[in-house]
Order: C-alpha cells, then sequence, then structure tokens
C-alpha cells in the first residue's frame, strides 16, 4: 500500500506553476510520474540524495511562529533532464539545496560547476566546514 505521503509530493511537483519561460512547453507535456514510481525511485536510491548521500526524509509537519503549517521535508523531486517531463526515468529525489542549486543543469553540467567551485576554494585556501556542519546546512533547506 502506497503511502499518502508520496501521493501528496506527486501532486505538489505537478502543480507547481512554472516561473520560468523555458519551462512553459513542459507544463503542456503528459506527465507519467506515478506515486508508486516515486517511492520505488526513493528505495532504489536507498533512501538518499544522489549527489550528497545525505538521507532523504519527510518530517512530520510542523507549524510555523504564525500558526501556519509547513511541510518540514528535506526532499524534493528533480528532473535529470528539465526538458523531458515527469517520469521515472527521467526523476531522482535530491535534497532541496541541491534542487536549488541545480536548477535546470544536467548532472554533467552541475558536476563540471560544483567541481570548479571545489578547485578555487581549494586555491584560495578555504577552510573546510565539518562533515556534521555540512550535513546541518543542507538539513536547513
Amino acid at each position: 500500500m502506497i503511502e499518502k505521503k508520496w501521493f501528496s509530493l506527486l501532486k505538489e511537483v505537478l502543480s507547481k506553476p512554472r516561473k520560468n519561460r523555458m519551462r512553459t512547453k513542459v507544463s503542456a507535456m503528459t506527465h507519467n510520474l506515478t506515486a508508486e514510481q516515486l517511492e520505488s525511485l526513493f528505495v532504489e536510491q536507498f533512501e538518499t540524495c544522489p549527489y550528497t548521500s545525505v538521507e532523504l526524509r519527510f518530517k512530520s509537519a510542523s507549524r510555523n511562529s504564525a500558526g501556519d503549517r509547513k511541510k518540514n521535508r528535506n526532499l524534493s523531486v528533480d528532473r535529470i533532464d528539465s526538458d523531458k517531463p515527469y517520469t521515472k526515468k527521467n526523476c531522482e529525489l535530491v535534497t532541496k539545496i541541491i534542487q536549488k542549486m541545480k536548477g535546470e543543469l544536467t548532472p554533467k553540467e552541475f558536476y563540471a560547476i560544483c567541481r570548479r567551485v571545489a578547485d578555487i576554494a581549494d586555491m584560495r585556501e578555504i577552510e573546510r566546514m565539518p562533515e556534521s556542519q555540512v550535513d546541518s546546512l543542507i538539513d536547513q533547506y
């Protein structure tokens, strides 16, 4: 039995307003992604983000300071190729911060840019954060 959280995530993903004019053609596409496929991706990815190895999870809902209910999960659905629709083959589950950082880049483009940033940080001898602080930072988004 598929849990309700997968149906909620699917509904949210497919109903997102498209802000980028390049995505208008995508919003007109037929999306074949199902809640069952989202759950399957979660299991196939060993419940981790493929970019950070951080555990993906649904946190319980909480309320913000104004008393409004907010969603507190750390995962998001990312299309590998942003020009193609949401299908199991074209999607992966990632942390929200990776979703924001990656935007419409392909995985190859994203890794290349990350390598460049890391190389420059090394050249400038910028001190690395401890892994626990990095994990905490990823989890804030």
